[in-house]
């Protein structure tokens, strides 16, 4: 089985649709989350993952949450200045069904492939901890699949949240994953192609493609010309993707 593994795509389209055109004969995608914000392209995001013709796994993420929570407040449309933020940008193109989609989105997805079991979840912590241990790891597995009993002794955990691609192994069968992120990096990464994972028969491999960030950049100049949105977005934005 093929599995293509994402996580903090933040509306870049342009990203998502270049790694869906180069990995071919996928059997699976899991996201770990952050569908949306910080990009440009929500609604295209939304729709490309939700028309995909392959079993999906796909959990919610923090700015996923806080979309849905800015939306459903509507405080987006009376937003405007440097009180504007790419969140109010991506509130007001979604429409309810692509809220909906999201409101829909576990905390926590559980599956098995080619004798593996796999726990898909955007973040450990609330913040940008990391498990350094087995007993981290045991303790948050079972705090998520308390009523999941099987045989198999290979346990994987899938996270994102971080933007930093990762292959951590505590023993040979406890092992958890970061895909990277499928749009930016953090500050001082100076990488900027889009990052994800494949996970192949059982055999993971980081990977990373470049794509075209032009339509991407070119959007956050207009806002900066017109001073239509909060400097330090703009800047950020800048840095990610000039």
């Amino acid at each position: 089985m093929k599995i293509l593994v994402i996580s903090d795509l933040h509306s870049n389209i342009y990203a998502l649709n270049t790694i869906l055109g180069f990995e071919k004969d996928l059997d699976m995608l899991c996201c770990a989350g952050d569908l949306l914000d910080y990009g440009t392209t929500p609604v295209e995001v939304i729709e490309r993952l939700s028309s995909l013709e392959i079993p999906t796994h796909i959990v919610c993420g923090n700015h996923d949450l806080d979309v849905i929570e800015t939306w459903h407040k509507g405080t987006h449309q009376h937003v405007c200045g440097q009180d504007f933020k790419w969140i109010h940008h991506n509130c007001n193109l979604i429409q309810a069904r692509h809220v909906d989609f999201l409101m829909r989105l576990p905390e926590v997805e559980f599956f098995e492939a080619d004798g593996f079991e796999y726990l898909l979840k955007h973040q450990y912590k609330e913040s940008y901890e990391t498990i350094d241990n087995v007993q981290k790891f045991e303790e948050f597995w079972h705090a998520y699949m308390p009523g999941i009993k099987t045989n198999k002794k290979n346990k994987r955990i899938i996270f994102g949240h971080t933007h930093q691609q990762c292959i951590h192994i505590l023993k040979d069968n406890r092992v958890w994953l970061n895909p990277g992120s499928t749009s930016y990096r953090r500050p001082g990464d100076m990488d900027k192609t889009a990052q994800y994972l494949i996970i192949d028969c059982g055999m993971i491999e980081l990977k990373s493609i470049p794509y075209n960030r032009e339509a991407l950049f070119a959007e956050a100049l207009v806002y900066k010309t017109n001073d239509a949105m909060m400097h330090s977005e703009i800047a950020d934005f800048e840095f990610f993707f000039g």
